[in-house]
C-alpha cells in the first residue's frame, strides 16, 4: 500500500510540474561533461582577446582589427585604425547631415599707423657712417672752445674738410670773376673809392657774368 502511495504521488508531482513548465519538466539536465567544455572554451576565447594588442571587447576596436585583417596591411595597424576611424566618422556625418562648426574669425588687429611704414633698405654710405664720424671726447671740446680758436681755424682752413670738398670750385670761380672785373675796368673805366671815375686804358668791348 505504501508503494501504490508512492508511486501515485511520483506521478502527480511529475504531471503538477508539466502544467507550471512543460519545457523544463520534460528537458533532460545537462552532463558535468558539457559544462565543462563551456568552461575550457571560455577560458581559450579570453586568453585569445588579452594576448591581442587590442581590446576587443570594445566594439570599435574589434571593427578596426576585422578590417586590417581583411586589409592588405600595407600599413601598421595604428595608421589603418586611425584612417579607418576617420573614414567612419565621414561617414556617419554625410548619413545625418552633419556639418561641422564654423570655426571664429580672428579679431581684426587695431590700426596702427606705424604698420603702414615700409622700412628702407639701409644704404652702404649711410650704414658706414658711424665708422667714419669723428667722435669728440672731453679733451676735444675743450681745445675747440679755447680762445685761440679763430687763429687756429685760419691757419687750419686749407686742411679743413670744408676746403676740400668745395675749396677747388670756390678758386676757379673766384679767379674767372678777377679777370672779368679787370677786363672791365681796362675797357670801360672803373670808380674809385672816393667816388671818381676813370676812363678805360684799352679800346676792348665789356664782358658781364
Amino acid at each position: 500500500v505504501l508503494l501504490t502511495m508512492t508511486i501515485r504521488f511520483s506521478h502527480g508531482a511529475v504531471v503538477l510540474a508539466a502544467l507550471v513548465s512543460p519545457a523544463a519538466a520534460f528537458q533532460a539536465p545537462k552532463s558535468n561533461s558539457a559544462f565543462f567544455g563551456n568552461a575550457v572554451c571560455e577560458t581559450q576565447s579570453s586568453t585569445q582577446l588579452k594576448s591581442s594588442n587590442v581590446d576587443l571587447a570594445i566594439p570599435y576596436d574589434a571593427a578596426a582589427r576585422l578590417a586590417y585583417d581583411s586589409s592588405d596591411k600595407s600599413m601598421s595597424f595604428d595608421d589603418f585604425k586611425l584612417k579607418y576611424e576617420q573614414d567612419a566618422v565621414k561617414e556617419v556625418k554625410a548619413k545625418y547631415g552633419i556639418v561641422d562648426p564654423e570655426p571664429e574669425p580672428e579679431p581684426e588687429p587695431e590700426a596702427n599707423p606705424l604698420s603702414n611704414i615700409v622700412p628702407k633698405d639701409i644704404s652702404y654710405g649711410e650704414e658706414s657712417r658711424k665708422f667714419r664720424r669723428t667722435v669728440y671726447t672731453h679733451d676735444d671740446w675743450v681745445k675747440h672752445r679755447a680762445p685761440d680758436r679763430f687763429l687756429r681755424n685760419v691757419v687750419s682752413m686749407f686742411t679743413s674738410g670744408v676746403y676740400k670738398n668745395i675749396g677747388n670750385e670756390i678758386a676757379t670761380v673766384t679767379a674767372i670773376a678777377a679777370v672779368v672785373v679787370a677786363w672791365n675796368a681796362a675797357a670801360t673805366g672803373y670808380v674809385d673809392l672816393e667816388g671818381v671815375k676813370h676812363a678805360g686804358s684799352l679800346d676792348l668791348p665789356s664782358l658781364s657774368l
